[in-house]
């Protein structure tokens, strides 16, 4: 659970969502007030209450926002408010991460704390490349440094110290003072072939290794500023990445990609854009919004003992409408009589979720398909009692072509799709620059997405981004808009959207 008027300080993890604790991600998604840095993977956000508070407290191009007091006054602030407050930081908050420093603060103000560790990136980014931090016969300790100073150098460090160590030395933020690490330690004695890597945006799929001798790494070996935010690994066990670098870049690695899914539809697209090496970026154009108070929802759920059929169109439609038999202490085994069709695999994924297994299941997901294969599939529908659940736009869809079958079709309004209003740190992550592609799965994606290009003038970016339809009424949506679709598969399928993408990457 999570508690009114209490600061959580947590570790998102080294860059990879999937890295993140089960704890972290649950409060993410209850937190009414986000307070977060520079190194905090975007896309974690995306599983927030969009309801909840954004406060970004990091860097832009090397310039402090916030100063550390000014961070802890917020914290406090909003917690005496009565507000859950997550203080999110990348990797772990107590390495080098201040945490330490906001704990202190926020137990002299009286308000109750919890720290939740995170997954560092000194341990955590060399193992994506193979390389582990410590290996017997190799390395027996590792040791983690801050190779950054407030006054923009190199800390005062005992070099001499390090470079005598018989382990492996992370060195965190250094990037840019990496020739300067390089000499101290060579002065200091350090034997100048000690194998060294900068690890450059770890675990993500831009991730990025360069490695070479301790002394390659002079002043003019490589922009050092196109690194951060990095790592450097010193060390034996650094040479392990060249036989057993595990990671291999996918058919889709350096390419940026913005799905517009909503939040319970987009991960499993992301996850399969991350699998094949995409960077993905989700930007949901709508959020559900249950219908709370309905006559027509209770008439409707006390009469399904004379329905026939239930049709779900959307996860959400699933979701919701179970929730309102629980809420009513309707027994699930009462519903045996009732035949369930669904569209889309993640619909047939939900209902099972509740034990149950679809009747029918259309092989794609046109709406026309659909009633079309229904109807000669089914032909007793023509004189049956059908229930659809879902949102207002599903009622449109199906409700009337099946009356004109002949069947007694009613419509059960479960949630609306509203449009997001997203704060500002968030439109400024997205057009920061230009993806390689936008994707949108349905013509209400695209009509949100217009709406959300027209709030915030960003018509001039929108039209430099290629953008890729899920199948014919998603196009049209996109054209209506002005807006040319670069890419539409020959079904209309998640699957073959990305199959389509990576042929497109090919070219």
């Amino acid at each position: 659970m999570i508690k009114k008027g209490k600061i959580y300080l947590a570790g998102a993890g080294p860059g990879s969502i999937g890295l993140q604790t089960v704890r972290c991600a649950q409060l993410v998604k209850e937190a009414d007030v986000i307070v977060y840095d520079a190194l905090v993977n975007p896309a974690i956000l995306d599983d927030a209450n969009p309801e909840a508070e954004f406060i970004y407290v990091g860097k832009r191009s090397g310039k402090i926002c916030f100063k550390q007091q000014e961070i802890n006054n917020i914290l406090i602030e909003k917690a005496q408010a009565g507000y859950s407050v997550l203080r999110l930081k990348g990797g772990d908050p107590f390495v080098f991460g201040r945490g330490g420093e906001e704990m202190m603060a926020v137990h002299a103000s009286g308000l109750e704390y919890e720290i939740v560790p995170g997954v560092t990136a000194g341990v955590s980014v060399p193992a994506f490349f193979g390389i582990p931090v410590t290996h017997r016969g190799v390395a027996t300790s590792v040791s983690l440094i801050t190779g950054f100073s407030k006054h923009h150098g190199v800390p005062k460090l005992n070099w001499e110290a390090l470079a005598g160590m018989k382990g492996t030395l992370v060195f965190y933020m250094g990037t840019n003072t990496a020739p300067i690490i390089t000499e101290n330690l060579i002065k200091a004695g350090m034997d100048p072939a000690t194998p060294m890597a900068i690890i450059s945006e770890g675990t993500l799929p831009t991730q990025r290794i360069i490695s070479d001798r301790l002394d390659a790494f002079t002043p003019d070996y490589t922009d050092y500023s196109t690194l951060a935010p990095g790592l450097i690994v010193i060390g034996n066990v650094v040479d392990f990445h060249k036989a057993y670098e595990w990671v291999k870049p996918g058919s889709l690695a350096g390419k940026r990609i913005i799905v517009t899914r909503s939040y319970n539809q987009s991960s499993t697209l992301a996850d399969t854009l991350e699998g094949h090496g995409a960077e993905v970026f989700v930007l949901p154009t709508m959020k559900v919004a249950p219908v709370t108070e309905s006559e027509e929802i209770t008439s409707a759920l006390s009469d399904l003992f004379r329905t026939d059929w239930v049709i779900f169109s959307s996860v959400s439609g699933v979701e919701l409408f179970f929730k309102r038999l629980r809420e009513a202490k309707v027994d699930f085994r009462s519903l045996s009589h009732l035949r369930f069709a669904t569209i889309g695999k993640v619909t047939t994924e939900a209902l099972g979720h509740f034990g149950f297994l679809p009747d029918f299941t259309p092989p794609y997901h046109k709406t026309e398909h659909f009633i079309r294969t229904f109807a000669e599939t089914h032909p007793e529908i023509r004189s049956q009692r059908i229930l659809v659940s879902g949102s207002l736009l599903t009622k449109n869809l199906f409700v009337e072509e099946l009356n004109a079958l002949g069947a007694e079709c009613r419509f059960v309004p479960l949630y609306d799709n509203v449009p997001i209003e997203y704060y500002s740190e968030r439109i400024e992550m997205m057009h920061s620059s230009v993806p390689d592609w936008i994707l949108f799965c349905s013509s209400s994606a695209v009509e949100n997405f217009a709406s959300l290009v027209e709030r915030h003038d960003l018509r001039a970016w929108a039209e430099k981004c290629k953008m890729a339809s899920i199948g014919p009424q998603t196009s049209n949506a996109l054209r209506k808009h002005g807006y040319t679709v670069a890419l539409e598969p020959s079904k209309a399928k998640i699957e073959s959207l990305v199959d389509a993408l990576i042929e497109a990457s090919k070219e």
